[in-house]
């Protein structure tokens, strides 16, 4: 319940109290939260509703018959399920968290990720061979360094 994806699947039916077994009414619920929300808002914009609802169904949740295979991802997909996915191309809605970038952000990642390996360019070339090579070396082409 604390994850932003949640899909339930369960017997409507019943849980109405109908005791007719010709009566067929399974509800799939899909239940969304935060960035997976929006990220499914946004893929409303290009698709209908079906296609993005069976999409991602069919990207977090598969059905499939055991085989001897070890590997699950062989195992073929319950026909029931493929039949109701409906050939669905598989859509994801996550997307990561922006991140503000700043000088704080910019300085903790070169204080922890590449901090060895500019000791080691440091202990070779010395302080001044090491800039005038930083100097030297063309502008990135990320904008998020301008800004």
């Amino acid at each position: 319940r604390m994850s932003n994806v949640l899909i339930r699947i369960y017997d409507k039916a019943k849980e109405r109290g109908y005791d007719d077994p010709e009566l067929h009414w399974i509800r799939c619920e899909l239940q969304l939260k935060d960035t997976n929300a929006l990220g499914f808002v946004q893929k409303l914009k290009n698709n209908d509703l079906q296609a993005v609802y069976l999409g991602v169904l069919s990207n977090y949740l598969s059905f499939r018959v055991p085989t001897n295979d070890s590997n699950k991802r062989r195992w073929p997909v319950a026909e029931w399920w493929d039949n109701f996915i409906n050939d669905a191309v598989r859509l994801s809605v996550w997307s990561k968290p922006g991140v503000e970038y700043n000088l704080s952000v910019c300085e903790r990642y070169v204080m922890t990720q590449p901090i060895g390996s500019i000791k080691t360019l440091i202990a070779i070339h010395g302080k001044e061979g090491f800039f005038r090579a930083i100097q030297e070396a063309p502008p990135s082409k990320n904008p998020k360094y301008k800004q």
